[in-house]
């Protein structure tokens, strides 16, 4: 519905309606039509092509299909200042640098924004997001969020990382194992 309406809407009024629906499809776990719907806004309107928040949305997009290197648009300056956009730029440092300490830091006081996402996004970052927290040594806050998740199956590997970070050697072995 949403794509039909930006269609019937005059050209320089689809921007704002191609980006709604580029929300939506993000909710549903559709990272790549996103980013496509993203950039013909962009290309459509120049209002939207001037936007850090539809730039920054394009480069959550990007992150979610697994291109970090087409979310350069989260370095934007006006985006400063949140704990979304930390959390975001957090999320693309960990992408590049597998068990980074500094996005681990940033994971430590910005993950749980993430259980405020729907859950195709959650389900995506949270184990990147636990993962780096273990490797990067932020062990207790790592621990916080899997007693969260307990039932979690996607935090399987983050469960045997953290008891090998616990010294539970055997336990990491037997689970990876299970892997």
């Amino acid at each position: 519905r949403q794509i039909v309406e930006a269609a019937a809407s005059p050209p320089m009024a689809r921007g704002l309606k191609h980006r709604r629906a580029a929300e939506s499809f993000l909710s549903l776990g559709l990272s790549a039509e996103a980013e496509g719907l993203l950039h013909m806004a962009a290309d459509q309107d120049p209002k939207q092509a001037a936007s850090a928040e539809t730039g920054a949305l394009t480069a959550v997009a990007a992150l979610l299909a697994g291109r970090p290197e087409e979310a350069d648009a989260l370095a934007d300056p006006r985006l400063d200042g949140t704990d979304e956009i930390s959390l975001w730029r957090a999320v693309r440092q960990a992408m590049r640098d597998d068990g980074s300490p500094s996005a681990a830091a940033v994971f430590a006081t910005t993950a749980p924004l993430v259980f405020q996402y729907p859950k195709p996004i959650r389900d995506h970052i949270l184990p990147l997001i636990v993962e780096t927290m273990i490797k990067g040594g932020e062990i207790p806050a790592a621990e916080r969020l899997l007693q969260a998740r307990q039932d979690d199956p996607k935090l399987a590997y983050a469960r045997a990382l953290m008891q090998q970070a616990d010294g539970n050697t055997g336990n990491a072995l037997a689970m990876l194992d299970a892997l």
